[in-house]
């Protein structure tokens, strides 16, 4: 990435990501990688610098995108370990990296590990760039997410209220009130799993209120493009709907399938 040659093969990759073209993509950041490891050879240096972790960054973002989880995680554990050596614990890239890895840990159901990371990733970034931020706020969802997969409903609880309380994840208003119906959601699925059924039927009440405006809820596990999100919470027909929300005998069940 010393040539202009370098900087434009890493643009033309990111390019691809971001026209989510993450096959191309992959392909692409694989052979900035290699080009980028002979020039170091050839420069007598071992040790992986900003710019190749930088690299290996992205070829893991595209390889999560590509459900490659397994491989990312490798790559993202190792981007990790080299961003610790090369930048300061509380670098941000350092920071971008442990939610990262967290993300992939929980996906493949490594949830202590991936507790861990968003924990010290959210005491990064509030220390960094503030509570309110989008980052931030998405980094806390997903650790009340990891929370919850672990029963530790009450902690869960408390992450995602504090998300519902500040500020917004995106400009876009119709978006921002999508991710306020995967928050919600996952905030009533910790209220069923603590019996706490009148709340939670009070909050999928919210969600069901508008149906137009709520037509496709993405599920939030660490994600795919947008933030991380997998599957599809249908409501706009009862024939349509993959993940139902029902009650019974005053209870209300949240049936729910979903990939882990």
């Amino acid at each position: 990435m010393k040539s202009s040659m370098g900087k434009r093969s890493f643009d033309n990759a990111r390019a691809l990501f971001d026209r989510k073209e993450y096959s191309s993509a992959e392909a692409a950041f694989a052979e900035v990688l290699q080009e980028r490891r002979k020039t170091l050879k050839l420069l007598g240096l071992s040790s992986p610098d900003p710019k190749t972790l930088l690299i290996m960054h992205w070829l893991g973002r595209t390889r999560y995108e590509l459900r490659k989880d397994v491989e990312a995680n490798k790559l993202f554990e190792r981007v990790l370990e080299g961003r610790l050596k090369v930048l300061r614990q509380d670098h941000p890239e350092t920071i971008l990296s442990k939610h990262w890895l967290g993300t992939t840990s929980m996906v493949l159901g490594n949830y202590p590990r991936a507790k861990r990371l968003f924990k010290q990733a959210l005491k990064g970034q509030e220390r960094e760039i503030g509570r309110s931020k989008s980052d931030t706020l998405w980094t806390r969802h997903w650790l009340g997410n990891t929370l919850f997969f672990l029963g530790q409903y009450t902690e869960a609880e408390r992450y995602f209220r504090q998300v519902l309380m500040g500020g917004r994840r995106t400009q876009n208003l119709a978006l921002e009130a999508q991710y306020r119906n995967i928050t919600k959601y996952w905030l009533a699925r910790t209220l069923f799993e603590q019996k706490n059924y009148i709340k939670a039927e009070k909050l999928c009440r919210e969600i069901l209120t508008n149906r137009e405006e709520v037509n496709s809820i993405s599920i939030c596990l660490p994600s795919r493009t947008p933030p991380p999100f997998t599957g599809q919470l249908q409501v706009s027909a009862p024939g349509s709907i993959s993940r139902i929300l029902f009650f019974s005998q005053n209870r209300l069940l949240i049936r729910c399938s979903q990939r882990f």
